[in-house]
C-alpha cells in the first residue's frame, strides 16, 4: 500500500496538466528520490518494461531496471548528480524487460531546481534506441553478407568435394590396413587424420549454413524435448556439470526444432570451451515461459568473455583457439529470423546467454516423448 500511496501523492500533485503530458510522451519518464528510488513512472516505461505501477513504485531504480553489469555506471550517474548539482547527465544503457528481452535506452537525468512532486528531485527520461541499434546491426550484417557471401559459399563448395573424397579414402585405407599387420601407431595416425579431415567438414557445413540459409520449418515443438536432446549430445567434462530447469508442464511454442536444437548446442559449446582451461565448472539451463516469450538461459561459471561489448555474435569472432567464428553468428540469426532476440550479460564469474522467442502463435502441445 506504500508504493501505492506514493503513486497517488505524485498524482495529486498541483501541476496535474504537466503530469498528464509525462504520462503521454512517447519517451520513458521517471521520478526518483534521493535514495534512487522509483517515485513516478509514466506510460511508457509500463509499456516497455512490462511492469505494473504497484511492482515499480518505491523500488530503487537502478536494481530493478538497469542490468548488472551496468549498474555500477548508473549509480555513479546518480551520485554524480545529486553532489555536483549538474543539471543534465547523457547515459546510454539497457533496461531488461519483465520478459526477459533486453532493451537499449539512452537516459539522460535531470537535477530538478525544487521537488516538483513530494520526495521527486532527479527526473530521468529515457530514449528507446532498440530498434534503431538492430537496424544499423541488420545493415552491417547484410554488408558482410554481400562481401563475402558469394566467395565464401563458392570456396564451401569447391572445399567440401575433395573433402568429401578424402574421407571416402581415408575410410578404405583403414579397412585395407585392418586386414593386414598394421602398427598401431599407424592406425592411430589415420585416425587423427580421419578426424581432422572430419573436424574441416564441419567448418565447410558451418559456412555453408552461414553463407546460404534455408527457409525455417516452423511446427509446434516442446522446448524441453529440444533442450534434453541438446544436453544429451553434449560431452563435458566429469568435473563439469549440466543442470537444466524447466516447468512440468509442456512449454510448445511453434518453431523450427532443429534450428533452435543447434542454437542450444552451439550456446552450450561455447559454454563448455569457457570451462575447458578449468577442466571443472557448472552450467545451468533454464527454460520459462512469459507473458509475451519463451525464455530460455544458458549460464556458465566460467571467467567470463575478454570485454563487456565483446561482438560475439559478428561472423568469424571467436574466443576459442580453434573456433570459427561462426556458430553464434549463424544462432544469432536463426533467433532473429523467428522474431527473438539472442543476447549476453557477461562478468567476471559468470556468463549468460538468454535466448527469448515470441509466442505470438499459441500451438497445442505435441505430445513429449517419453
Amino acid at each position: 500500500m506504500h508504493r501505492l500511496h506514493l503513486g497517488a501523492e505524485f498524482a495529486s500533485a498541483p501541476h496535474a496538466l504537466a503530469q498528464l503530458a509525462l504520462e503521454v510522451v512517447p519517451d520513458l519518464v521517471i521520478g526518483l528520490d534521493r535514495l534512487g528510488q522509483l517515485r513516478f513512472v509514466n506510460r511508457e516505461v509500463r509499456a516497455i518494461t512490462g511492469y505494473a505501477d504497484d511492482e515499480l513504485i518505491g523500488k530503487p531504480f537502478v536494481a530493478t531496471l538497469v542490468p548488472e553489469e551496468l549498474q555500477a555506471a548508473c549509480h555513479h550517474s546518480l551520485a554524480a548528480l545529486l553532489r555536483d548539482g549538474t543539471h543534465e547527465q547523457r547515459d546510454p544503457s539497457v533496461i531488461r524487460t519483465r520478459a526477459g528481452q533486453r532493451r537499449d535506452i539512452v537516459w539522460m537525468y535531470h537535477r530538478l531546481p525544487h521537488e516538483v512532486a513530494p520526495g521527486v528531485v532527479i527526473l530521468v527520461v529515457g530514449r528507446d534506441v532498440t530498434e534503431e541499434r538492430l537496424a544499423s546491426q541488420r545493415v552491417l550484417r547484410q554488408q558482410k553478407l554481400l562481401a563475402i557471401g558469394t566467395l565464401a559459399a563458392g570456396l564451401a563448395h569447391e572445399i567440401r568435394n575433395p573433402l568429401n573424397a578424402a574421407q571416402l579414402h581415408i575410410a578404405l585405407l583403414k579397412r585395407l590396413l585392418a586386414s593386414q599387420e598394421t602398427q598401431p601407431e599407424t592406425m592411430e595416425t589415420i585416425d587423427v587424420v580421419g578426424g581432422e579431415i572430419k573436424r574441416l567438414a564441419g567448418l565447410v557445413s558451418e559456412f555453408l549454413a552461414f553463407a546460404e540459409p534455408t527457409p525455417l520449418v516452423k511446427v509446434p515443438m516442446v522446448v524441453q524435448t529440444i533442450l534434453g536432446r541438446a544436453v544429451a549430445a553434449m560431452t563435458p567434462p566429469s568435473a563439469v556439470a549440466i543442470e537444466v530447469s524447466a516447468p512440468r508442464e509442456d512449454l510448445a511454442i511453434i518453431a523450427d526444432p532443429e534450428r533452435i536444437e543447434l542454437v542450444i548446442r552451439h550456446v552450450l559449446d561455447n559454454a563448455l570451451a569457457a570451462l575447458a582451461p578449468r577442466g571443472v565448472g557448472e552450467i545451468h539451463v533454464r527454460a520459462r515461459r512469459e507473458p509475451q516469450a519463451m525464455v530460455v538461459e544458458i549460464e556458465d561459471d566460467g571467467p567470463g568473455l575478454p570485454s563487456p561489448g565483446a561482438p560475439v555474435f559478428d561472423a568469424f569472432f571467436s574466443t576459442k583457439p580453434n573456433g570459427s567464428g561462426l556458430g553464434l553468428a549463424v544462432s544469432h540469426r536463426i533467433v532473429t529470423d523467428h522474431g527473438g532476440t539472442l543476447d549476453v550479460e557477461s562478468r567476471p564469474g559468470r556468463t549468460c546467454f538468454r535466448i527469448v522467442l515470441p509466442l505470438d502463435e499459441a500451438p497445442a502441445a505435441p505430445a513429449r516423448p517419453r
